[in-house]
């Protein structure tokens, strides 16, 4: 083989990873992740970073659309997932625990997942914590770039769930949405290469 042929090769694989990539960054920016408006058991607050219990401006409006569900009576229970981060002193899912407390949800409306750092291990985790407590239906409530792998690995974990896109996102510039759609393509792709 010379090095022109193995410079063809190596351009065009390069150009079909390339081409899939970008197939995936569409699925990824068209999947209809937008609240339904319909009601469900739960809605499980994916975590975001904390920075000393401060939630980040992302997971920040996880939260808050979390708790819009609830005090709207679209959901019953609010669980939130996440453990202590690198920055933090308590779990991400305490730090929305203690914000829906504050805006008025009773205590027995809450539930917490407080081990998990990633996605699949919140989704893992939290699956006991629902049939304990009789709930089915769950909303998933995270930034519409990562509800296709999340509610693609729920659903494989036999969770019966549907997307709730936080409707007032801080993932906006376009720099940090296209960073965001690469990164969830990368993992979808992972994902559906596993499955």
């Amino acid at each position: 083989m010379t090095l022109r042929t193995a410079m063809r090769i190596l351009l065009g694989a390069a150009l079909v990873l390339a081409l899939a990539l970008a197939a995936q960054m569409a699925r990824v920016a068209l999947y209809p992740a937008a609240y339904d408006g319909q009601t469900a058991d739960c809605a499980i607050v994916l975590g975001a970073a904390v920075w000393h219990r401060v939630p980040s401006p992302i997971f920040a409006e996880r939260i808050h659309f979390g708790i819009e569900l609830a005090q709207t009576g679209k959901v019953r229970m609010l669980v939130f997932t996440g453990g202590v981060g690198t920055h933090g002193a308590v779990s991400e899912a305490r730090v929305g625990a203690d914000q829906a407390l504050a805006a008025g949800i009773p205590a027995a409306r809450i539930l917490l997942e407080e081990q998990s750092h990633k996605t699949l291990e919140s989704l893992e985790n939290v699956r006991p914590l629902l049939a304990a407590h009789g709930l089915k239906r769950c909303y998933l409530v995270s930034d519409a770039p990562h509800l296709l792998r999340a509610v693609t690995l729920a659903r494989s974990l036999g969770l019966d769930v549907r997307p709730a896109a936080t409707p007032t996102s801080r993932v906006r510039a376009w720099q940090a949405r296209a960073a965001f759609l690469l990164s969830e393509a990368w993992f979808l792709t992972g994902l559906e290469l596993h499955l």
